[in-house]
C-alpha cells in the first residue's frame, strides 16, 4: 500500500514540474518574441496622448492599450512616403485577425472596356466654325490661322482639317443615312490619358443593335462645368434607325500590352494622394506614393512607384492606413515632446 502512494506521489509530483517547465518556456518564449520587436510604450488608439510603459487601460475610454514597436520598419530608399502616413509593423497573426491579404505585382496584358454615353452628331456650331474656316483666303493669314485653332480647340485634328472641304461639310452638320457619320462620346477627365485616335470602338443602339466606329479625335480643352470632354468617333455608315442627335451607349476597347497591374482595391485614396502599402518580410508595411496610375475594371495599371515582384496589400488597407497615420501621428508627438 505504501509502495503504490509513493508511486502516485512520484507521479503527480513529474506532471507538475512538467506543466511549470512547459508554462515558463510558453512565457520564455512569448518575452523573446516581444524582446524581438523592441516594444517601445503602449498608447490608446483613440487617444494617442496616453502612454504607459506597461499593459492597461486607457484612464479615458477604457480600452486596452497597444504596445508601439521599436522595430524600423524597412522601406526602398527610392521610395515616397506620403505626408502623414508612416511605415507600421503587423504581425501575421494580427494580419489573419484583421483580414489583410497580399498581391503580387505582375507584368501582364489586359484589356479594359470604358462604358460612356453619347449621341449623334448634330453640331451646327462646328458646321458654321468650318465654313468660315473654308471660306478665308490664304492672304489673311491672321484670321486663318485664328479660324484654325477655333477648329482645334473645337476637336478636331490636323488630318481631319486637311480633308476638309465644303463637299463634306453635311458630315458635321446632319449625316445623311447610311453615309460616314459621327458619335460623341463623353469623357471624364481622368479618362482622357487612356483613348487616342485610332482606338476602337463600339456604338450600342436600339436594345441589341451594334456598329463598330474608331476614335478620330478628342476635344483639348476640358468643359468647366462638367469636367468632360467630346471623343469624336467615325461610324462608315449611318443605319436608318439612328437619327442625328440620337442618344447612343458607346463602349471603347482599351488595350494595355505588358504593363505592371494590381488588384484595383490596394489603391488607397487618401484625398491628398494614392498610395499603396508594400510588404517587406511579411510584417513590414511601408506607404508608397502611386502618382500615375490608370484605374482598369478590377485592375489597377501602374506606370511608376512600383516593381515586377513587389508586394502590396490587397485587402484590410483601411486598417493598415488608419494604423499608419497614428503611427506617424504619435512619432510627431514625440518629436514635438523632445
Amino acid at each position: 500500500m505504501k509502495k503504490i502512494i509513493l508511486i502516485l506521489v512520484i507521479i503527480s509530483a513529474v506532471i507538475t514540474l512538467y506543466f511549470f517547465v512547459q508554462r515558463q518556456s510558453d512565457h520564455t518564449d512569448h518575452k523573446d518574441h516581444q524582446d524581438a520587436q523592441e516594444i517601445s510604450h503602449y498608447t490608446c488608439p483613440m487617444h494617442p496622448q496616453i502612454k504607459s510603459d506597461k499593459p492597461g487601460e486607457c484612464p479615458i475610454c477604457h480600452m486596452t492599450l497597444v504596445p508601439v514597436y521599436k522595430e524600423p520598419i524597412k522601406q526602398d530608399k527610392s521610395s515616397s512616403i506620403p505626408q502623414g502616413s508612416q511605415g507600421v509593423l503587423i504581425p501575421t497573426d494580427r494580419q489573419q485577425l484583421i483580414g489583410i491579404t497580399q498581391a503580387t505585382v505582375e507584368r501582364k496584358t489586359i484589356n479594359h472596356s470604358l462604358k460612356t454615353v453619347g449621341s449623334i452628331a448634330y453640331d451646327p456650331d462646328l458646321a458654321i466654325a468650318i465654313r468660315e474656316y473654308l471660306e478665308i483666303p490664304e492672304n489673311i493669314p491672321d484670321l486663318k490661322k485664328s479660324a484654325l485653332m477655333r477648329l482645334k480647340i473645337m476637336g478636331l485634328s490636323d488630318p481631319e482639317i486637311k480633308k476638309l472641304n465644303k463637299n463634306n461639310l453635311k458630315d458635321f452638320y446632319l449625316p445623311e443615312k447610311g453615309q460616314k457619320a459621327w458619335a460623341y462620346a463623353t469623357l471624364y477627365e481622368k479618362e482622357i490619358s487612356q483613348i487616342h485616335p485610332g482606338t476602337k470602338a463600339i456604338i450600342h443602339y436600339l436594345g441589341n443593335q451594334t456598329l463598330e466606329g474608331i476614335v478620330r479625335s478628342i476635344e483639348p480643352v476640358v468643359d468647366m462645368n462638367s469636367r468632360t470632354v467630346k471623343a469624336r468617333i467615325e461610324i462608315p455608315h449611318l443605319p436608318k434607325e439612328l437619327s442625328a442627335g440620337g442618344f447612343v451607349d458607346i463602349e471603347i476597347n482599351i488595350p494595355y500590352e505588358n504593363v505592371l497591374v494590381i488588384p484595383r482595391e490596394a489603391l488607397v485614396h487618401t484625398g491628398d494622394a494614392t498610395l499603396v502599402f508594400v510588404i517587406h518580410e511579411g510584417k513590414h508595411f511601408e506607404p508608397r506614393t502611386i502618382s500615375n496610375y490608370q484605374e482598369a475594371g478590377d485592375f489597377a495599371v501602374v506606370h511608376e512607384g512600383l516593381v515586377e515582384g513587389d508586394v502590396v496589400a490587397s485587402t484590410g488597407t483601411f486598417l493598415i492606413d488608419s494604423e499608419s497615420k497614428l503611427k506617424a501621428s504619435l512619432d510627431s508627438l514625440d518629436g514635438h515632446a523632445h
